[in-house]
């Protein structure tokens, strides 16, 4: 499993103004995002008509820093998605555990060592759900490049 790719940034406008102008921008549907503004939060993520299973979401943290602001947020999947995932790799490291234990008692009990299989099954399958992720991302990258170029566009950066 690999960390969400990062965005950040700092800006010399202050949070409020930061807000504003994404919060304009989205009303008057300009860039290719649409989303919420909320206190300290920006939810972005692409237009339906170009929206896809692998397409980015994020929600940017916009804290005062010094005159200006800071921002940071995680790229991911839509957060139902990325719920499914990490429900996903949960079951298969618990499966993969529990079945290294009783391959292992099996083992030194001198009985069939079935659970080992059942682990090494596991560990396929943990293997092609990281795949499916990191391939998702870089489906995903052209649109994080937009949703960065949208940012950058709109607050001067």
């Amino acid at each position: 499993m690999r960390p969400r790719p990062l965005y950040e940034a700092s800006v010399d406008l202050p949070p409020a103004e930061v807000r504003e102008r994404v919060h304009d921008a989205l009303r008057q549907g300009r860039g290719p995002c649409v989303g919420h503004v909320g206190r300290r939060h920006l939810n972005l993520h692409i237009h339906a008509p170009e929206r896809h299973v692998w397409s980015p979401w994020i929600s940017i943290e916009v804290s005062p820093r010094g005159e200006g602001s800071y921002l940071r947020g995680y790229f991911g999947p839509h957060p139902s998605l990325w719920g499914s995932y990490v429900a996903i790799y949960a079951i298969q490291v618990f499966v993969g555990i529990a079945g290294l234990m009783h391959g292992w008692i099996s083992a030194t009990l001198g009985m069939p060592t079935t659970g080992l299989w059942v682990a090494l099954a596991m560990a396929g399958t943990l293997a092609l759900s990281c795949a499916t992720n990191i391939a998702g991302e870089w489906a995903g990258a052209p649109q994080m490049a937009l949703i960065r170029g949208f940012l950058a566009e709109l607050l001067g950066l």
